[in-house]
């Protein structure tokens, strides 16, 4: 009795990383008018392994962040970008900083542009995006590559800066949870099969 309550002890500790919620909201902000066409905002999928971030806006200078919490290592995508014209030119700053600070690019996108964002939690170094028709250096969306892989479970800020052109526009990007490693899943069926043994061999 007292190894199949180990069993299920170390099973329901395997499973914590699971069972919590991996990403959590914890705070927005957005320059210009509060209107449906202008704004940000997060959604986390049913199992919490996934989150969304929608940022949207019809005026310039433009800035807009989110800021949330993974407790899980997890991808970052960039999924859509749409500027509100023909221009396939046409640019924007994306911002990702972590809870110490530190600013990520991606080392073939970087920019000095997002220095003057409206909010100095996005204000420094950020990586241009642009559309999938965008000319040069720039990085396009990609629902199937991530810009960042395997980040570490901590707080970030992702965010936007647009000084100038598309005057109107949206991008898009998601956040998905790095699934557990396979030896966590080979570690539980190794030790319901030593439980199954052990309790044969005492019958």
């Amino acid at each position: 009795m007292t190894l199949l309550k180990t069993i299920i002890g170390a099973t329901a500790l395997a499973a914590l990383p699971f069972a919590a919620s991996a990403f959590t909201y914890i705070d927005d902000g957005y320059t210009g008018d509060n209107t449906a066409t202008n704004g940000v905002s997060m959604g986390i999928d049913p199992d919490q392994n996934e989150a969304d971030f929608d940022f949207t806006w019809n005026s310039t200078p433009f800035s807009g962040y989110i800021t949330f919490n993974s407790d899980k290592a997890f991808d970052l995508y960039f999924e859509n970008y749409i500027p509100n014209n023909a221009d396939s030119k046409q640019y924007s700053g994306f911002v990702l900083r972590d809870s110490e600070g530190n600013f990520l690019q991606t080392g073939d996108a970087n920019s000095t542009g997002c220095n003057d964002a409206a909010f100095s939690i996005i204000a420094g170094p950020c990586n241009l995006v642009t559309g999938q028709n965008g000319e040069g250096n720039y990085i396009k969306p990609d629902t199937d590559t991530p810009i960042f892989a395997k980040l570490a479970a901590g707080t970030y800020t992702i965010g936007i800066d647009e000084t100038n052109r598309p005057v109107g526009g949206s991008a898009d990007f998601r956040v998905s949870a790095v699934p557990l490693p396979a030896g966590g899943v080979l570690l539980l069926s190794a030790l319901g099969g030593m439980g199954f043994l052990r309790r044969r061999k005492t019958a």
